[in-house]
């Protein structure tokens, strides 16, 4: 029997796959956005760039053998051409970036993001092939989240699976890894609510859709409980048939409320100190019981949907009252906590003074995921990267160049690359000309999404609102967090938007130049060709020379000049080099690779440092202070920086094992609240 449903299963997904050319494609693509995903978000480029090549591949190959002319219309083609503008902008940037191999890895991110927008956008797709993707990138998503899951109560495997009480697997940063399942929660629902998906499908993912909102709830992001509220109303504004979709969505919220405190839980046990091992266990049985249960549930409602047609008139009362009664449940709602917690207005100002607030802990006794409005330092790393923004207004200072400016005006010992806001690092990093290249491209795709949700035809209406939607939740959250640099997250954002104007009406004007279109993304093909290969080869080496660095550690000097000489730009294997050399008590050699080190990057304090320290050990104080000075021009409130330059002053520069335990002992991880 099960062999039955599995080969029926096939044969629906391998039909509604023939009906979009393109389609092949994307299920491989979705298959590397999965992979990434548990590859920590691909933000290894060893991770991303082998398969960011396999996407360049499918881009030419599906350019020049996919019939259909481009979709979108006019609307479609400026989408393109400003997503192109603005990844040559990046490009670019690198020449007035303060470090040039940071904006040249961000450019190649920025790439990749093009290459997978247009794999999917520039041939047309069909609803029904549209929804075939979105719900396996559901389903594969929720199933990694349910391998995750059930690997939890693995002694081992707590510390790294978990920070501070919140679930960190299989994206180390808590946020991203909330806005990896919560994002894909909207087209499980609603591909299980609809009556054209097969009865199995609808019960299989039902349980995706409670088991990923119930992921995202362990990992207690507190910007998912606004970015998936917004997402929600306007998801039930703009689907079509609503009452449906209201109901997939209540039965989610059901399973949900009943796993809720054991999924809470998790994070309380860790802040009350004691062991979390019998608090995950409850949380797995919590999650698996009600999945199971909304298995069945969507296949009892595919039955029922098969038998019971409803008068469209009822179904519309029906869906109206259920709004009016959803709406006066809101208001009663916010009444009753008001009358509990006093007038919010009251509060607003305690509230922002909260938000300014440098603090990353939670209200003791209550979950992180509603505990307080602590920004955890959000405000100022915003108005660092504002008053960036303000210096650098129509250029800004170069992709992924953040950090050099943060360490200078920090105002505490964080270290952060990223202004924690999609919106922010657009503008402080591409300035205004990278943000109207981007608000054009997103311009040009919401006019063609318009044409889609205008389209009479329900069936690709629906399927252009969530994935639509679910680029929509990735902006949002992405407003306070640092999502843009994961690839995995930004990818699928992408791909979604892509499939959007896939759906829109096609433009027959290309018939006359078929080549252009084909021949202008072949081009793309060699440049990526050219410019992700050497620096994914040199970090290759890298990897290889810290792999045989026990062994042989002349041949890891080898491995680090031949990275050297792959990528031009950056200075981290003359910093890795002068590392081993001194571990191995050879400060000539250090100083050789340090000075190669600053001339590729003169804003690395690091390197500035360490030169100071070898001088002031050859007694040499007055070019020990020099370079010690740059360091602290470049990272004035590092701790560590100003207690070197105490003792060199006072003749008693540290050693290496002083200096490497008070390194360690002052180390800070980046802001992940």
């Amino acid at each position: 029997m099960l062999r039955d449903v599995f080969g029926r299963l096939t044969e629906w997904g391998t039909g509604q796959l023939r009906l979009s050319p393109a389609a092949p494609a994307g299920l491989v693509a979705v298959a590397i956005i999965v992979y990434w995903s548990i590859r920590d978000g691909a933000t290894d480029p060893l991770v991303l760039v082998p398969s960011s090549l396999l996407l360049v591949g499918l881009l030419v190959v599906v350019a020049w053998t996919a019939p259909g002319s481009m979709p979108g219309g006019t609307a479609g083609a400026v989408a393109l051409l400003a997503f192109a503008g603005y990844v040559v902008w990046c490009f670019l940037s690198i020449l007035w970036s303060d470090v040039e191999a940071d904006a040249w890895s961000g450019a190649n991110q920025t790439l990749v993001y093009f290459v997978v927008y247009a794999l999917f956008a520039i041939r047309p797709w069909q609803a029904s092939a549209a929804q075939a993707i979105l719900g396996t990138y559901s389903f594969a998503i929720a199933a990694v989240g349910t391998w995750v899951l059930l690997r939890l109560d693995d002694p081992d495997r707590q510390v790294a699976s978990f920070i501070n009480g919140r679930l960190a697997e299989p994206i180390s940063y808590v946020n991203a890894n909330c806005a990896l399942f919560a994002a894909a929660v909207l087209p499980a629902a609603y591909l299980a609510s609809r009556k054209e998906t097969p009865v199995i499908l609808r019960g299989l993912l039902l349980a995706a859709a409670g088991t990923l909102a119930q992921l995202a709830i362990l990992c207690q992001s507190r910007m998912s409980l606004v970015a998936l509220p917004i997402v929600v109303v306007i998801y039930l504004a703009i689907v079509p048939g609503r009452l449906r979709s209201l109901l997939g969505l209540l039965l989610v919220a059901g399973a949900v409320t009943t796993s809720l405190s054991a999924l809470l839980d998790v994070y309380e046990a860790e802040e009350a100190g004691g062991g979390i091992l019998a608090s995950i266990v409850d949380a797995q049985r919590a999650v698996l019981l009600s999945a199971t249960a909304l298995a069945f549930v969507g296949v009892a409602w595919g039955l029922i949907d098969r038998r019971l047609e409803l008068p469209s008139r009822l179904v519309r009362a029906v869906g109206i009252a259920t709004i009016v009664l959803i709406s006066c449940l809101g208001i009663a709602s916010m009444a009753l906590l008001a009358d509990r917690y006093g007038n919010p207005r009251d509060d607003v100002a305690d509230a922002w003074e909260q938000f300014k607030g440098d603090d990353f802990s939670s209200q003791e006794g209550q979950p992180h995921l509603v505990s307080s409005l602590a920004g955890a330092g959000r405000y100022d790393i915003w108005k660092v990267a504002l008053d960036v923004f303000a210096r650098n207004p129509v250029a800004g200072v170069g992709v992924d160049n953040f950090g050099v400016d943060w360490l200078r005006e920090r105002p505490n010992q964080r270290d952060l690359v990223s202004p924690h806001s999609v919106e922010l690092r657009v503008l402080q990093q591409t300035g205004l000309v990278g943000a109207f290249l981007l608000a054009t491209f997103l311009g040009g795709v919401l006019v063609a999404a318009w044409g889609v949700l205008r389209a009479t035809d329900e069936r690709t209406r629906g399927t252009a609102a969530v994935a639509l939607l679910l680029f929509g939740y990735w902006v949002l959250h992405g407003s306070i967090d640092w999502l843009w640099e994961v690839p995995a997250l930004s990818a699928a954002a992408f791909a979604s938007l892509g499939l959007v104007v896939a759906l829109s009406p096609r433009d027959r004007g290309d018939a006359a130049r078929p080549w252009l279109v084909p021949g202008a993304l072949s081009v793309v093909g060699l440049f990526a060709l050219l410019t992700l290969v050497p620096p994914w080869l040199s970090a290759r080496e890298v990897e290889t020379a810290l792999a045989s660095l026990r062994a042989d550690p002349e041949a890891a000097y080898v491995h680090l000049d031949r990275a050297r000489s792959l990528n031009p730009l950056s200075d981290e294997p003359d910093v890795l080099g002068a590392v081993i050399a001194a571990g191995r008590g050879d400060p000539g050699r250090q100083r050789t690779f340090l000075l190669r080190a600053v001339q590729r990057n003169p804003y690395n304090w690091y390197s500035y440092l360490e030169l100071g320290l070898i001088d002031a050990r050859r007694n040499e104080r007055k070019s020990s202070m020099s370079w010690l000075n740059r360091a602290v021009d470049l990272n004035p409130r590092d701790a560590t920086i100003q207690f070197v330059v105490e003792r060199v002053r006072a003749g008693r520069p540290p050693g290496r094992a002083e200096l490497e335990a008070r390194i360690a002992s002052t180390a800070d991880l980046c802001c992940r609240p």
